[in-house]
């Protein structure tokens, strides 16, 4: 979306009046409410965050956006910068997840193993290809020295 489109879109849809658009490969229900757009919110990580309903369109890409709830007030998820848990189960996360840096390596060796293996089908491949040529080869110069008669 463009400023042009949202600037389009809230002088266009009428106050009390549910819409809908076609942003970001999704569809959304868009309501005006009080001269402001809000969008329906959908996302699945909102599921544990009753009190977010809408989210108020402010920009293009969402950085200014706020959560509200049916009644258009402002709402506090519960999780904060983390919707959709709440804050035991951020801390819980924290404490017993891997640390960036053991992700990393556990990630790094992961791959480095997987294009070594991809490595050696490579290299197997390419011997077995090489002996079929060589077989080849050699039948055809056993044929060279067959006389026919």
């Amino acid at each position: 979306m463009t400023y042009h489109g949202l600037f389009t879109l809230a002088t266009t849809v009428q106050p009390v009046t549910l819409v809908t658009l076609y942003r970001n490969l999704h569809l959304s229900v868009l309501y005006k409410h009080e001269q402001a757009l809000y969008s329906l919110v959908t996302d699945y990580v909102f599921l544990k965050e009753p009190s977010v309903v809408w989210e108020r369109l402010e920009d293009v890409n969402g950085g200014s956006s706020m959560f509200v709830d049916s009644d258009f007030v402002r709402a506090s998820p519960a999780g904060g910068d983390f919707a959709g848990q709440t804050a035991e189960e951020v801390v819980t996360a924290g404490s017993y997840g891997p640390s960036d840096l053991a992700l990393t390596q556990q990630l790094q060796a992961e791959e480095h193993n997987r294009a070594r293996y991809e490595w050696e089908l490579y290299e197997r491949d390419l011997g077995m290809h090489q002996a079929e040529m060589m077989a080849k080869k050699d039948k055809r110069k056993g044929k060279k020295d067959c006389v026919i008669m």
